[in-house]
C-alpha cells in the first residue's frame, strides 16, 4: 500500500491518520474480499464505508448519513439501500437472503 496514491483521491489536509485509517481498511478488504463499516463523522451523522477486492482491483464505496452511528453493531445489511443495491448487483455473494 506505500505504493498507492491516496494524496491524489484524498485532499490535501487530510490528516494522516485518517490515511492510515483508510491503508487499514484496504488491507482488510484485501485480506478477506470486503470490508464495511459504519463510523461517526460529526455528532450528527456517520459514513458508511464498503470496499470489495476483485481479481483486478478494489470497488471503494461510501456514503455519508444526517444521522449519527447506531450504538449496536451493524452488518452489511442494514447499510443505506442505495448501497446495498450496488453491492448486490457485483457480489450478490455477500448479500445471499437477496437472491431472488
Amino acid at each position: 500500500l506505500v505504493a498507492k496514491r491516496y494524496h491524489l483521491v484524498n485532499p490535501q489536509d487530510t490528516p494522516e491518520h485518517v490515511i492510515e485509517q483508510y491503508k487499514d481498511e484496504d488491507l482488510a478488504a484485501m485480506r478477506d474480499g470486503c470490508f464495511f463499516a459504519r463510523n461517526p463523522l460529526e455528532q450528527s451523522q456517520s459514513i458508511e464505508v464498503v470496499k470489495l477486492r476483485f481479481d483486478q482491483g478494489m470497488l471503494g464505496l461510501f456514503k455519508i448519513l444526517d444521522t449519527g452511528p447506531a450504538d449496536t453493531p451493524v452488518g452489511l445489511k442494514d447499510f443505506d439501500r442505495a448501497i446495498l443495491a450496488i453491492v448486490h448487483q457485483v457480489r450478490p455473494d455477500l448479500l445471499p437472503e437477496s437472491r431472488g
